[in-house]
């Protein structure tokens, strides 16, 4: 994981210094994939401040789980049937409202009654675990919107 987060902050000096990055947007998307939930935030914010251009480029590729905001609602919720209802609820406790709201839009009623209680059975969990279960989720949730572009 050290080795990702160090070609990823070489790459950054690469593009803060060319403007562009080496070996592409699809590459920078890969390293992304692969380093924790706070590196990625933090090398998003640092790539639009040093290049917008580059970080709108990669946004129309990359697609993080607070993203799933912008899918379409019937996309949403084909995602949401494949994602288990454990890792959701684990997923949701380390997100702001407009997450939890929009999953819970897309939801039946039972369905947002028995994720409410799970989260509020399991209790406080290291950040670590829902890091991971957001990623597990986004997985899935960047699949079907693969799917419809």
């Amino acid at each position: 994981m050290a080795d990702v987060q160090q070609r990823m902050k070489e790459m950054l000096k690469a593009i803060h210094q060319k403007g562009t990055a080496p070996g592409g947007v699809d590459a920078l998307v890969n390293m992304l994939n692969q380093v924790d939930r706070q590196t990625e935030q933090h090398l998003l914010k640092t790539l639009k401040a040093q290049n917008p251009q580059l970080a709108e480029e990669l946004s129309a590729k990359y697609f993080c789980f607070e993203d799933l905001v912008t899918l379409d609602d019937a996309v949403l919720k084909k995602a949401l049937s494949e994602i288990h209802r454990t890792t959701l609820a684990l997923a949701l406790k380390g997100a702001d409202a407009a997450i939890r709201e929009k999953v819970f839009r897309n939801l039946s009623d039972h369905a947002v009654k028995l994720l409410k209680e799970d989260m509020e059975y399991m209790g406080p969990k290291e950040r670590s675990l829902v890091e991971e279960a957001q990623r597990e989720a986004t997985k899935t949730l960047r699949r079907w919107r693969n799917v419809i572009l």
